[in-house]
């Protein structure tokens, strides 16, 4: 045994010490059978009387310790080797080195085993914890994010009383007799008005169905319900007069209302609660008691006018109608889309920011990555409006040429605010628990989305936190844009997307400076395990 195959002993087992692997077989296996000598002058005279072998091996107990820990590192070697070549059996002897060398010149390595070794006993405990613990985290997400939308999916029936419709009853005739006490039975709410009462609200020159009109595009009411004057009268003459038209009842029974208010949920939540008065109209009133009253007191009734009285329809007037499906792209999935390439320029940029950063001030930090993140957005906003103009979008309807200006602008901005509040975030996240990356994504999606995609009038009162939300706001703007809404609430919708800007903005620095004191213990830390 010689000098340098104790120097090597006692090295190798110094860096697995300083690793932190050491002499703990249960936590990371046997990497070494050997004994630390107790003495350590004993090994120091190895190592000066590198030249003097024989007698310092013949004569030192202290000798004889390291010279046992080279014969385990012997075994060890041996086990190895013999236990790569085999499946699941253990090795008790050693063997040759392989190609005939010296023993000292096999190296150290980690082995390899089976999943339910003994060996892998602490590992597998510490896999356990983490297998429960991230089942529990991934658990409460679901739950907990999953719900807040399933929510705003749920039970919408209850909140049908919180629908507003208002109704002008401008005929006392007892064709539309029936008609008042439906709209009060009904499960909306209808505000209901005759010519003296709307006039007593509005003014005696009001004109009843622009006013009327004018409240349903300024969003005061989800649709109106107006019953013009004369109904009766021109239904009657209908079937006595031979000379008078025959009736018409689109001329006399009117909706009015605004689909694109809410492209998913209008048609099919919505207008039924508005259109169904006339259905159970027709069954309870017009069909059952006031058209068989009328046939029975008349005779030699014309045929076609009979018919022509008996088709009770309805006329709609849908003033903001969806027609056009392809803006559900950007109107919807596309706004889960846009928060998403906010999450990804961050990463793409995260290697060039790394890079740059420590070659900079920190003010000048904080300037490049405003300055970096703003110009990404810019061009970003860019490339998603024009798959849009791609798929021939209509942006003149509100205002005209300038609308796909607008619309950049406004996705511009949007991008601003939901990628600045993911910035942030992420950068913390990035510094203290990478891990829980997925989790910041999927909460500020489902934050966003929840209140946006369902009319919050149908939803409980919880998810009126979504008038302060970007996606909501940016949803608002994109309405005026493509359908040309109401624009009264564009000040406040542009107002709170500057708000989460400006806000994101002035966190940054704050969280910069976290950021960077956390990485810089982390360096010194680092350094202090090196030496």
């Amino acid at each position: 045994m010689s000098s340098d195959d104790v120097r090597a002993v006692n090295e190798t087992q110094h860096e697995r010490f300083l690793e932190g692997v050491g002499q703990n077989t249960m936590s990371d296996g046997p990497y070494m059978d050997v004994n630390t000598p107790k003495e350590g002058a004993a090994v120091e005279k190895v190592f000066d009387g590198e030249n003097s072998e024989d007698n310092d091996l013949g004569t030192s107990n202290d000798l004889g310790t390291s010279n046992d820990q080279a014969e385990s590192v012997k075994e060890y070697n041996c086990d190895n080797a013999a236990f790569n070549n085999t499946d699941d059996t253990a090795v008790d002897g050693g063997g040759a080195p392989p190609d005939g060398g010296s023993e000292s010149s096999v190296p150290l390595e980690r082995i390899r085993t089976r999943l339910f070794s003994s060996r892998l006993h602490s590992q597998r405990q510490i896999y356990q914890r983490k297998f429960i613990f991230n089942l529990l985290m991934l658990g409460a997400l679901s739950i907990a994010m999953f719900s807040l939308y399933w929510g705003a999916l749920y039970n919408h029936q209850s909140h049908f009383h919180q629908v507003k419709f208002i109704a002008f009853l401008g005929d006392d005739g007892e064709l539309t007799q029936g008609i008042e006490p439906i709209l009060r039975n009904a499960v909306p709410h209808f505000e209901i008005y005759n010519d003296t009462t709307i006039k007593q609200k509005y003014g005696q020159d009001v004109n009843v169905t622009e006013k009327i009109h004018h409240l349903v595009h300024t969003l005061h009411y989800w649709g109106s319900l107006i019953v013009y004057p004369n109904a009766t009268n021109a239904f009657v003459d209908s079937l006595t007069n031979p000379e008078s038209p025959s009736f018409n009842s689109t001329n006399y029974f009117e909706f009015f209302y605004e689909s694109a208010r809410d492209l998913a949920n209008y048609r099919t939540t919505i207008l039924p609660l508005l259109t169904q008065q006339e259905t159970t109209y027709k069954e309870t009133y017009f069909y059952k008691t006031y058209l068989p009253k009328i046939i029975s007191n008349l005779t030699n009734i014309s045929g076609s006018k009979l018919a022509a009285a008996s088709d009770m329809q309805w006329r709609e007037i849908d003033n903001r109608a969806f027609t056009d499906s392809t803006l559900m792209g950007p109107m919807q999935v596309g706004l889960i889309y846009c928060v998403l390439l906010t999450f990804f320029q961050l990463s793409l940029f995260g290697p060039v920011h790394g890079m740059i950063t420590p070659l900079l001030k920190p003010v000048h930090i904080i300037i490049y990555r405003l300055v970096s993140s703003w110009a990404t957005y810019f061009f970003l906003s860019l490339f998603f409006c024009t798959v849009s103009a791609i798929f021939k979008v209509d942006f003149t309807l509100a205002y005209g040429r300038a609308g796909f200006i607008v619309y950049w602008m406004t996705t511009w901005l949007l991008m601003g605010a939901v990628g600045g509040a993911n910035e942030n975030v992420l950068s913390l996240l990035l510094a203290f628990y990478p891990q829980f990356l997925g989790f910041w994504l999927i909460t500020w999606i489902i934050l966003n989305i929840s209140p946006s995609f369902v009319s919050m009038v149908l939803c409980n009162r919880l998810y009126r936190y979504g008038y302060m939300t970007p996606i909501y706001n940016g949803l608002e703007c994109y309405r005026v844009i493509f359908m040309n809404t109401y624009k009264g609430n564009l000040g406040r919708n542009y107002g709170v997307l500057v708000a989460w800007c400006v806000l994101n903005t002035l966190l940054f620095p704050l969280v910069m400076k976290v950021v960077g004191k956390k990485f810089k213990n982390d360096a010194k830390k680092k350094a202090a395990g090196s030496k």
